[in-house]
């Protein structure tokens, strides 16, 4: 695949995305950490969390494709 202005655009956005992801995170552990404890709220943030985490993964894996693709 050649590399495209279309194809810097996406992979740009990818990186936006995986910065905004990581930001999300570390708000996320300075909520639990504010929290504290073991109730409901907590077990719900540490769920979205690992649903971050693994959001973080498929864009990081996406980014490594398109990368590959436009060299």
């Amino acid at each position: 695949m050649k590399d495209t202005l279309r194809n810097r655009e996406i992979l740009e956005k990818l990186k936006s995305l995986q910065s905004d992801l990581i930001n999300e995170q570390c708000d996320i552990k300075d909520l639990i950490t504010e929290i504290g404890g073991n109730g409901l709220q907590v077990r719900e943030l540490k769920s979205e969390e690992e649903l971050n985490q693994q959001c973080w993964e498929v864009i990081t894996t996406l980014i490594a494709l398109k990368e590959g693709l436009t060299t």
